[in-house]
């Protein structure tokens, strides 16, 4: 299993692979950030079917094939058993879901994983803990 204190690359950083039903893009890569619930709204739209209670994901073939009904996302959060985890471009956070034994890594940083820089950030921080409650509306369950 995962360790859910240690929400480090190894863990978050899934490489996702798809093939476009008509092989648009074969061989091209994206950096954008997405979701697990991507794939069920891709599979989804290349079956041209809606699931009958909706899906909150995006479809990935709208990325590939670059039209519009692809929005980038500016960031994505995570919770995994009692820990939460946030990543934008420059900031890849992770905490307990109480914000305390708090990392932060800048990942514009040449080697953005030698050491959290929480201490030295707290307005970093205070944004990606932010952001991690926005998604859910509200403080977080233990």
């Amino acid at each position: 299993g995962k360790p859910a204190g240690a929400l480090y690359p190894g863990t978050m950083h899934i490489p996702l692979m798809v093939r476009h039903p008509k092989g648009t893009g074969a061989g091209g890569r994206f950096s954008n950030l997405a979701y697990t619930l991507d794939v069920p709204a891709t599979v989804c739209a290349a079956a041209g079917t809606k699931p009958e209670q909706g899906v909150h994901g995006q479809n990935l073939l709208g990325l590939m094939e670059g039209s519009g009904e692809w929005r980038d996302r500016e960031y994505v959060t995570c919770r995994y058993s009692n820990c939460v985890w946030y990543r934008d471009d420059a900031n890849w956070y992770f905490s307990n879901a109480r914000f305390e034994n708090v990392r932060l890594f800048d990942l514009e940083a040449g080697d953005p994983f030698k050491q959290s820089i929480a201490g030295k950030a707290p307005e970093r921080v205070k944004r990606a803990q932010q952001r991690i409650l926005e998604e859910p509306g509200g403080p977080l369950p233990d």
